[in-house]
């Protein structure tokens, strides 16, 4: 997986720069998820939504990529509920929930 470099666009709509909204009934290549992790938002520190989450991200890999975003501090135990094929990486968060923007090619 390759990352593109931070850069700031400027002087044109995202549209021009070649993004765009698929409908819901378009192909999926890949799903992202955000791992759960906050005591304070999940009961038991959070090892059953860990488990769900795992749970779903097993299920939506037999049809489509799946890649997971997971807190530095969880990585090892993230990577270890999920088999190679689904991608694991490391990033800061504020949870599970995600508003990920991605352009489709």
């Amino acid at each position: 997986m390759s990352l593109l470099p931070n850069r700031l666009i400027t002087g044109s709509t995202p549209q021009q720069d070649g993004f765009y909204m698929p409908a819901e009934f378009e192909p999926i290549q890949k799903i992202w998820m955000v791992w759960p992790y906050r005591a304070d938002n999940w009961r038991q520190q959070a090892a059953p939504a860990q488990k769900s989450y795992a749970d779903v991200a097993l299920a939506i890999n037999r049809f489509c990529e799946v890649g997971i975003l997971v807190n530095p501090d969880d990585y090892q135990s993230c990577r270890n509920s999920l088999p190679a094929d689904i991608d694991v990486i490391s990033m800061p968060s504020n949870d599970a929930w995600h508003v990920i923007l991605s352009r489709h090619f």
